[in-house]
């Protein structure tokens, strides 16, 4: 078994993440850093770093809900940290199925990110 460091972040944080490592300041949902690291030592598979501003933003622009898109983010991150990616077209449309099938599961078992009670 591998773990994930997951960061909900600011979104000046995740801009500075951004613009250091891809040369892109702009606000972004969310970023992944892959732990490749030879070895069974290591338990880490990578980090996935989250911006809930991205998803209040997003959410008040599509009329969606921002948990969920907070959710969705985190999916997405797993995705590019099990080998997924969304450079080209073919690459995306297989990666959106894949969130579509996390997501349906994870809907499916109330398991979205909820607002605290």
């Amino acid at each position: 078994m591998r773990d994930v460091v997951l960061h909900f972040v600011t979104e000046a944080k995740i801009c500075e993440l951004h613009g250091e490592h891809f040369d892109d300041p702009s606000l972004t949902d969310c970023i992944t850093f892959p732990i490749d690291l030879p070895g069974p030592d290591c338990d880490v598979l990578g980090e996935v770093f989250v911006c809930p501003t991205a998803a209040l933003l997003y959410a008040k622009e599509n009329n969606s809900q921002p948990y969920r898109e907070c959710t969705l983010y985190i999916v997405h991150g797993l995705l590019h940290l099990l080998g997924y990616d969304d450079i080209d077209e073919i690459d995306q449309k297989k990666m959106r199925a894949m969130e579509d099938k996390c997501m349906a599961y994870l809907e499916q078992r109330s398991l979205i990110l909820t607002p605290p009670k």
